[in-house]
């Protein structure tokens, strides 16, 4: 397992992609500390959270999903369809190799999200704690996604149309909750990450239960695949 996701990071921070979006993820965070700094300068000083993290939260939140499933939709079905997975599948266990690409992937996005919040601690010259904890458990949910959906498909162009379904499907059910009343989608609310990324850090749990849930649901579905 551990074997499994050290590649796992290690691939995704050498694709191209993955460095766009770091570095845009990172120039974002960058760009609204920085106006945060220079409104403080002069009008007064800013010590809260969210004016300096505001860059971050709003990518992550609106373009969060869509990052992790535009570099991580294939990580298995791609290798289902090249047939390199029966390698892995005879080496280690199919529990292991899900776990395994979960943890590297959600270490990828956890590192990122450190990197992007070291330099916005370098202009509010303190470090935001509870803002990582909510894009790292943010990530984390849909790290998990991305595995359920990658689980499902036979194919990588399949769990890339799917994958951008979802990721455009979820923030935008969990927006239409404010403005419709319809008790389905008030339900499916609490299903997503979005609605507890507005609460205080003592709900992450459950997001993190979610994640858990859908992790084991695409173990489930990987064991019984065939390959």
């Amino acid at each position: 397992m551990w074997a499994i996701s050290t590649h796992e990071f290690k691939n995704l921070f050498k694709s191209i992609k993955a460095i766009v979006i770091v570095v845009f993820l990172t120039g974002m965070s960058l760009l609204v500390a920085s106006l945060a700094e220079n409104f403080a300068n002069q009008f007064g000083d800013i010590n809260t959270e969210g004016h300096y993290t505001a860059g971050l939260s709003a990518t992550i939140i609106f373009f969060g999903m869509l990052f992790v499933f535009i570099l991580s939709h294939d990580t298995i079905s791609s290798e289902a369809q090249n047939r390199t997975m029966r390698f892995l599948v005879n080496k280690t266990s199919r529990r292991s190799i899900v776990m395994g690409k979960a943890l590297g992937i959600t270490l990828f996005w956890l590192t990122s999200v450190l990197i992007s919040l070291v330099i916005v601690s370098l202009v509010a010259k303190q470090f935001f704690f509870e803002t990582f904890l909510q894009c790292s458990v943010f990530l984390f949910y849909g790290a998990c996604t991305a595995l359920l959906i990658s689980s499902l498909s036979k194919k990588g162009s399949e769990s890339l149309f799917f994958g951008i379904i979802v990721s455009i499907l979820l923030p935008a059910i969990s927006f239409a909750t404010v403005f419709i009343d319809t008790v389905w989608i008030q339900w499916v609310k609490y299903l997503t990450p979005y609605y507890y990324m507005d609460l205080s850090i003592a709900y992450l749990p459950i997001v993190c239960l979610l994640s858990i849930i859908i992790l084991t649901v695409s173990i489930k579905i990987f064991e019984r695949r065939d390959l």
